[in-house]
């Protein structure tokens, strides 16, 4: 999950600077209510991700959804594009596919961008043991979030796990926010 201890933006003192925060502008000046504290930290706390790993490797799609699951993760896997399809429609919550760049005969681009389309919130890391600057390129492209080589290294798995979750949860919780800003105006009657 994500540190912290409350969601963010949870009163009306921060909800502005955190907005203002992710656009990049000043925060206009808010009042606290008075039986709010002066300062209320943040809570970017969040249920552990549930991730979808996509790969015709036994070895490897053991490895992930073991360590994974470890470490505290709903896991499900998939070991080819359709599959992976079905489970990116039908899940309830999903915040991370990982996939392999060659799927057997399936191509793990594929499965990145059908993943962008169904649901382009979920951020793909497309992981391969084609390692070529061209692969790369290819599936950043394609829309993957991440890169990771094989063999699959689990630090560097759980990092990236790690700030695709954080980056989605950010995301999540900016749109939530603005939804709050851009809601209902209340009406004022001028007399």
């Amino acid at each position: 999950g994500i540190p912290g201890d409350r969601p963010l933006g949870q009163n009306a003192a921060t909800r502005g600077t955190v907005l203002a925060r992710f656009e990049g502008r000043a925060a206009a000046p808010q009042r606290a209510a008075s039986h709010r504290p002066p300062h209320v930290q943040p809570d970017t706390r969040s249920p552990l991700p549930h991730i979808l790993v996509v790969d015709d490797e036994a070895e490897i799609r053991d490895l992930a959804e073991a360590a994974l699951k470890k470490d505290g993760h709903t896991v499900k896997t998939a070991t080819t594009q359709a599959e992976a399809e079905r489970f990116v429609r039908n899940l309830g919550q999903l915040d991370v596919v990982l996939t392999d760049l060659r799927i057997g005969e399936d191509d793990g681009l594929e499965v990145c961008q059908s993943v962008l389309d169904i649901r382009p919130d979920v951020p793909v890391i497309v992981m391969t043991g084609y390692t070529s600057m061209d692969a790369a390129i290819g599936a950043l492209r394609a829309g993957a979030w991440d890169f990771l080589p094989k063999p699959l290294e689990l630090e560097p798995l759980r990092a990236a796990i790690r700030r695709a979750t954080q980056h989605r949860a950010l995301s999540q919780e900016v749109k939530r926010l603005r939804r709050e800003v851009d809601g209902p105006v209340a009406e004022f009657d001028m007399v």
